[in-house]
């Protein structure tokens, strides 16, 4: 018996969340109209259909399955027991692709949908948004599934669902792609896109431009720059008015952490990107006019650049508490 073709985008919310559905399917509008995606949410249910069946086989369907998740969502037992549970049991066994949208704050680092993609940054969860913020959250997000459901390039059988590491294995006469991508997404984002008033997308930029030698990870996901990038622009915008005393270790922490995650995230496991990191570092720290001092002792140099490293391709988000431990204790001037 041939093996059921996976080709729709399956959509598990909670009833009391119906106004977000509403919008994201929204948003997704534009490309189910084209025929780029086939989204399937339990509305499709006939009345006096058995919709427990219809849900299972329509997640027998799914190539990528979008949680929209809020305290509603993780307090609901069916949910978690009759979409959650077979989504994640597919997306380890079965190549399911699973994308998550934060749309309330909620304890979702609790359970096992934490280790899966954040479709949005969950530090910035859509309820929080203003209108205009929104929109353009709905607008990466519906870019981010279509490009989920429609992988340019290769066919991903043997992806899990997870996250993928920043990093794989090359064997003989397999090359990672080029940066280059990555700079054009970049400078779109700026040009046009969600960067487009950002204070430290450039700053960032210039020092990726200045590589020759970086490569791409594999899969590679703008967002993770992207949301990286938008969130230090926020505590950047927060810290700039601040007058009198300034906490320098937490601006410098909370600031670059994003931008660290985003780029490591995006860039092929190598010791080239693990020094543009370290790099970007300073960059931060020049624009919120500290400076990072960097112990003499060559040991102890090279073990707070790999825990850096380390700390950014183990994140989860682009917001990682590990990551602004490692930042917090390095030591941080400010003015005199």
């Amino acid at each position: 018996m041939n093996a059921t073709t996976r080709d729709k985008i399956f959509i598990s919310y909670s009833h009391r969340d119906k106004e977000w559905l509403d919008r994201l399917q929204t948003a997704l509008k534009p490309l189910v109209r084209k025929q780029e995606i086939d989204v399937w949410a339990d509305t499709r249910v006939r009345a006096g259909g058995k919709w427990r069946e219809e849900i299972a086989q329509a997640l027998k369907r799914a190539r990528v399955a979008v949680l929209l998740v809020s305290q509603n969502f993780l307090a609901s037992d069916f949910i978690a027991n009759e979409e959650v549970t077979p989504i994640l049991d597919a997306a380890r066994s079965q190549g399911l692709t699973v994308l998550w949208i934060p749309v309330t704050a909620s304890l979702y680092d609790e359970t096992d949908i934490a280790e899966y993609q954040a479709a949005h940054d969950p530090a910035r969860p859509l309820d929080s948004l203003e209108a205009s913020q929104l929109n353009e959250a709905l607008v990466t997000i519906a870019k981010v599934i279509r490009d989920a459901a429609n992988p340019s390039g290769f066919q991903q059988e043997t992806v899990t669902g997870q996250i993928q590491p920043a990093f794989r294995v090359v064997g003989a006469g397999a090359q990672p792609p080029s940066h280059q991508q990555f700079l054009r997404d970049l400078e779109r984002a700026m040009d046009s896109g969600e960067l487009r008033d950002s204070e430290l997308g450039p700053f960032v930029l210039q020092t990726l431009q200045r590589e020759t030698t970086l490569e791409l990870a594999e899969p590679y996901q703008q967002m993770w720059t992207t949301a990286g990038i938008r969130l230090a622009d926020f505590y950047y915008t927060l810290i700039q008015p601040s007058a009198g005393e300034r906490d320098w270790q937490r601006d410098f922490a909370k600031t670059a952490t994003p931008i660290l995650v985003g780029v490591a995230k995006s860039l092929e496991r190598s010791a080239d990107a693990q020094a543009v990191v370290v790099r970007l570092c300073e960059v931060v720290a020049q624009q919120l006019r500290l400076k990072v001092i960097w112990s003499d002792d060559p040991d102890e140099l090279n073990e707070a650049r790999n825990a850096i490293y380390r700390a950014c391709l183990a994140a989860h988000e682009v917001e990682s508490d590990n990551v602004l431990m490692v930042l917090q204790g390095l030591t941080v001037v400010g003015p005199a």
